[in-house]
């Protein structure tokens, strides 16, 4: 397009796997960001799929488009830490993506996203496996509402879903309950950061 001769670069699979990451992303879709879909679509997860369009393209982005190279290795750091070889959310690597999306989100200002992830991945440190694969055909949905219910009263699960909570009603409570901004960023802050402690330091169960 800028009058280089040779074949345009092929850049096609890389808008399309950035999209699809994208809508994951704002749409908080978990399981086909981090593991992808073993229903009849065979969907793999776009994480995965963005940094393999990334590495694909590179060579004719550095060719072809040089002030893109920047941001799309922004983009790689972004993704890599989502990326793993794991099947479920419990796992070792499983974990520390759930972590790593987790800080992303708040780096990115979601800040329920990021706490929602952080319930969630508290949850998946308790529940059976078959349960911390989100969207996957045999997601054990009774499993999981059964750890959620024997959480209710650990109380770093309880200030993440009232945290998740408060963001979720948009502020619709009385007094000292509707929180200000500044306390909403500084405790999802602090969250974020302690969930991603207990994943480096190995521990697990709550």
């Amino acid at each position: 397009m800028g009058g280089r001769s040779g074949e345009r670069p092929r850049l096609a699979e890389l808008g399309e796997a950035l999209s699809e990451f994208g809508a994951d992303l704002e749409t908080l879709r978990t399981g086909d960001l981090l593991l992808g879909r073993d229903d009849e679509t065979r969907r793999r997860a776009s994480a995965r799929e963005l940094a393999e369009a990334l590495e694909a393209a590179r060579a004719e982005v550095d060719r072809h488009l040089p002030p893109l190279a920047e941001v799309l290795d922004q983009v790689r750091e972004m993704v890599r830490p989502l990326v793993g070889e794991f099947r479920d959310l419990k796992a070792e690597q499983g974990r520390a993506a759930v972590g790593a999306l987790a800080d992303l989100y708040f780096r990115l200002g979601r800040y329920l996203e990021a706490i929602a992830t952080v319930r969630e991945g508290l949850v998946n440190e308790k529940a059976p496996v078959a349960a911390t694969r989100p969207a996957a055909a045999d997601f054990d949905a009774a499993a999981r509402a059964a750890t959620e219910k024997e959480l209710g009263s650990d109380l770093v699960f309880k200030a993440a879903a009232d945290l998740r909570n408060d963001l979720l009603h948009a502020q619709y409570r009385q007094g000292d309950g509707a929180r200000r901004a500044e306390a909403i960023v500084e405790q999802v802050k602090e969250m974020v950061r302690d969930f991603g402690d207990r994943i480096r330091t190995g521990k697990a169960g709550i």
